[in-house]
């Protein structure tokens, strides 16, 4: 649904409108994205290293297009879930979790399309696939009777949802033993709830700018967002450095390149940048694609 902003609208009844909980539309057509005024964020690579998903989103629209996959190469865009937002690939590539409607779903990279609901809570982002392909982590963002807020799992079949810790846009580490989140500090957390381990240590006016850290697959690094800078480190906490203007990082499968939003010429787009901070280029936001 595109709802245009008009300022008399009184914002309660707009907000009442993005509540609506209704079926994510994988088939609906999506226009393709207009270059003049729009956000491409949440970025996440595909494991065969050929494509990338992300949110598309008009600025002058309340609401999200949806979710696109393009090509590494930036010059092929198909549009995949409209209203969607945050996707992330399974390990094996054939399916991709994402939000809708303030809830976690899955759906399949095939021409079927199949969609399942996992959660039905109304307060649940940011899903990040287990790397055995069996579990979803996410944040819950409001506590209520049933749900704590702070990063939960459950199994890909919506069964045996669990809180885990606290913090934010959770990712996995390669081994599948712990998740590093962030929102206050980067943390990491073991799934089995024996450890913890704080990785960055912000001043007191610098809280809540640690955000969507992202583990790379070799298990040497984690990127995040710090006062939206992409930041890089080693999973101990040391060397940490910028790499570059932007946010919501997301690694290559193979650990040497990196994805991300960047706001520019009154836009963001995503670029994608070698790890040790060269060879910065831009795949969205071109006028054509084929």
């Amino acid at each position: 649904m595109n709802l245009v902003f008009k300022s008399q609208i009184p914002l309660l009844f707009i907000f009442s409108l993005m509540l609506i909980n209704c079926e994510p539309q994988p088939t609906a057509p999506i226009e393709k994205p207009d270059n003049r005024i729009f956000i491409d964020t949440d970025p996440a690579w595909s494991p065969d290293g050929k494509w990338i998903a992300y949110t598309h989103c008009r600025r002058d629209t309340i609401g999200w297009d949806g979710i696109y996959i393009i090509d590494t190469a930036g010059t092929t865009l198909e549009p995949y879930i409209k209203g969607g937002r945050y996707p992330d690939w399974s390990p094996d590539g054939s399916y991709i979790a994402f939000g809708y409607s303030r809830n976690i779903y899955t759906t399949t990279m095939d021409s079927s399309k199949k969609i399942i609901q996992l959660t039905t809570n109304g307060n649940s982002f940011l899903p990040s696939w287990s790397p055995d392909g069996e579990w979803i982590a996410f944040n819950i963002s409001v506590n209520s009777v049933e749900d704590t807020s702070g990063t939960n799992i459950v199994r890909i079949d919506g069964t045996k949802k669990r809180y885990l810790c606290g913090g934010g846009a959770p990712d996995w580490s390669p081994d599948g033993t712990k998740i590093v989140t962030g929102w206050y500090e980067i943390v990491i957390h073991s799934i089995s709830g024996d450890y913890d381990k704080q990785l960055t240590n912000s001043s007191n006016n610098q809280k809540y700018n640690n955000r969507h850290p992202a583990w790379s697959l070799n298990g040497r690094y984690i990127v995040w967002e710090h006062n939206f800078e992409v930041w890089i480190m080693n999973t101990d906490g040391s060397n940490q450095k910028k790499l570059t203007d932007g946010e919501n990082p997301h690694w290559s499968p193979d650990s040497e390149k990196i994805v991300f939003s960047r706001y520019v010429d009154d836009h963001n787009a995503l670029f994608i940048i070698d790890r040790d901070g060269t060879n910065i280029r831009k795949i969205t936001g071109h006028e054509t694609y084929s």
